[in-house]
């Protein structure tokens, strides 16, 4: 009979929130994990995209979100794709865009948002933001919908890759990114969203997207933390 919350394989937090037990210690194998940045494209994270602009327009005030970009997610990612290059770990650069010219390959309910941003591939739009500069093994993966598993390679080159382990940073926190790492939770990856590489719109979405995240989805890190964990792969 079970009878404890530990036979579940979750615990109880403040104000009785079940939560997943996870091994917050557990070292992460280079040659094991990837990371991924989600959407840090032109025209989603560019102050001159297509999205700012339109959030200007509708007077959206947009420094948050610019601000912590540039001032947060980009200098971490910076540090996390970095060491994991050096470290023998994937990189996977993945970017919201259309392949066709009518964008018929973009799911339907968002056809109208990649058109009026002019999302399509090879364009300036479509361009990871000057801030992150993609190296050449670093893997690229086009997505037309919100997960960047849905309508992919994606969870193939993982597999065959070896992949276990699953790092999720980049834009929007409570869209692609959240979104993500769900699709990776069901595909058996173990997940890490890593708090200080992601952003949204608001601190409240921000605190919001990360306590829903790391309950069950993924467990939600910090930069310094996750680099702690990543053991480099031997060399020959």
């Amino acid at each position: 009979m079970v009878d404890t919350a530990s036979d579940f394989h979750f615990t109880f937090r403040e104000g009785k929130t079940p939560a997943l037990i996870r091994d917050t210690n557990a070292k992460l194998r280079a040659e094991e994990t990837a990371i991924i940045v989600i959407d840090l494209v032109n025209w989603q994270a560019a102050p001159e995209g297509a999205v700012i602009q339109n959030m200007r327009q509708a007077q959206v005030d947009t420094s948050y979100f610019l601000d912590r970009i540039d001032s947060l997610v980009c200098p971490n990612l910076q540090r996390l794709t970095d060491t994991f290059r050096a470290g023998g770990a994937r990189v996977i650069f993945a970017r919201c865009c259309s392949l066709q010219d009518d964008y018929a390959d973009v799911l339907p309910n968002i056809q109208s948002t990649f058109r009026a941003g002019g999302a399509r591939d090879g364009r300036w739009e479509c361009r990871v933001i000057d801030a992150l500069k993609p190296a050449p093994n670093d893997l690229d993966v086009v997505k037309t919908g919100s997960s960047c598993f849905a309508g992919t390679g994606l969870d193939t080159f993982l597999r065959n890759a070896g992949i276990r382990n699953v790092v999720y940073t980049g834009i929007v926190a409570n869209g692609c990114v959240l979104l993500t790492a769900s699709s990776g939770y069901d595909l058996g990856y173990n997940g890490f969203v890593v708090a200080d590489a992601m952003a949204t719109h608001s601190d409240r979405l921000q605190a919001a997207t990360e306590e829903i995240i790391d309950t069950f989805i993924a467990e939600v890190v910090t930069t310094d933390a996750l680099l702690a964990r990543l053991v480099p792969a031997k060399t020959a």
